[in-house]
């Protein structure tokens, strides 16, 4: 994981195997600080990126998802709601 600093906001950034950027981070303080917004990549067999995700911590934004489908299940969790999104990868 590396870390970077930019204009005081703190980066990290986690790479694959293949060395391409597999997430990036904005933490609130410091290179262990809570993360408070994220974006994670994924990529195909030829290393091509296929979907971006970004997390704001109340929402989800995905670029490249015509190639994913997404459903919404509402469940309870101690008698609070809970909404979970589930993607699937069509080929």
């Amino acid at each position: 994981m590396t870390c970077r600093i930019e204009n005081g906001v703190v980066y990290t950034h986690a790479y694959n195997a293949e060395n391409r950027a597999s997430s990036i981070a904005k933490r609130n303080t410091g290179c262990t600080g809570t993360i408070i917004e994220s974006w994670l990549f994924a990529y195909d067999g030829n290393g091509t990126r296929v979907l971006t995700a970004h997390f704001t911590g109340t929402r989800i934004s995905l670029q490249g998802a015509s190639r994913f489908t997404t459903s919404l299940q509402q469940r309870s969790v101690e008698n609070q709601p809970q909404h979970l999104r589930f993607i699937t990868f069509r080929s």
